[in-house]
């Protein structure tokens, strides 16, 4: 394990250093030495966080390579799948991990239908009204959104801020929903009424925020 932490820093160092070239050379040894000699050891759960972090340092220092990255993140998804199964709530972070990573990699589709499954199963286990649901409720907004499916996004956000306003009452979390669903309705059209609600609601929340700073201060 020291070997390998040792070409986990020299991997970032050279990444630091602008080295793109030797990064790639040493977190390619260093994959290597987990999958050949320390991995097949490892109890299953003990190889999540591993495969996590090759993952996550793939997508960092291999961008022109995105198809090792998204084995990698195959492979811990795999892992947490057969730990966990595909119903736990550890599962369902695990998909929300693969969401933002093919968020990012603009492969919406694939995206969208991990935050669905993350969204079901955060219902079923920790019930409509939860802070993680309704973080859920709002990535899957964002991403159908960005697909142009506003009518979908407009009810995904909604759930978000009914959860939002009963948890947390006037938040920065409920301020950016009706931020988000302001914008919503501008790109739905015939809606202008309902979204000056919601951008005019995000100034009051915004106002009590603030306040709420300076009195516990």
């Amino acid at each position: 394990m020291e070997a390998l932490s040792s070409e986990i820093l020299k991997a970032f160092e050279f990444y630091n250093n602008n080295d793109s070239y030797r990064a790639r050379k040493k977190l390619s040894k260093a994959i290597e030495e987990a999958q050949n000699n320390i991995m097949p050891s490892l109890h299953p759960q003990s190889a999540i966080p591993l495969c996590n972090l090759f993952a996550e340092m793939t997508q960092q220092i291999c961008p022109q390579d995105p198809s090792a990255a998204e084995s990698l993140y195959s492979q811990f998804c795999t892992t947490v799948e057969m730990i966990y199964g595909k119903n736990s709530c550890a599962t369902s972070d695990c998909y929300s991990t693969l969401m933002a990573y093919f968020a990012s990699t603009r492969k919406l589709k694939l995206a969208t239908e991990y935050a669905g499954r993350a969204l079901v199963i955060r219902i079923r286990h920790l019930g409509a009204k939860n802070v993680a649901t309704a973080d859920s409720h709002y990535n899957l907004a964002l991403l159908l959104r960005l697909q142009n499916d506003f009518s979908e996004a407009k009810r995904q956000f909604s759930y978000a801020l009914a959860i939002r306003e009963e948890l947390d009452g006037e938040s920065l979390s409920v301020a950016s929903t009706h931020m988000a669903l302001g914008k919503t309705c501008e790109l739905l059209g015939g809606f202008k009424e309902e979204s000056f609600v919601h951008y005019s609601k995000v100034r009051f929340s915004a106002i009590w925020v603030y306040i709420d700073i300076l009195t516990n201060k």
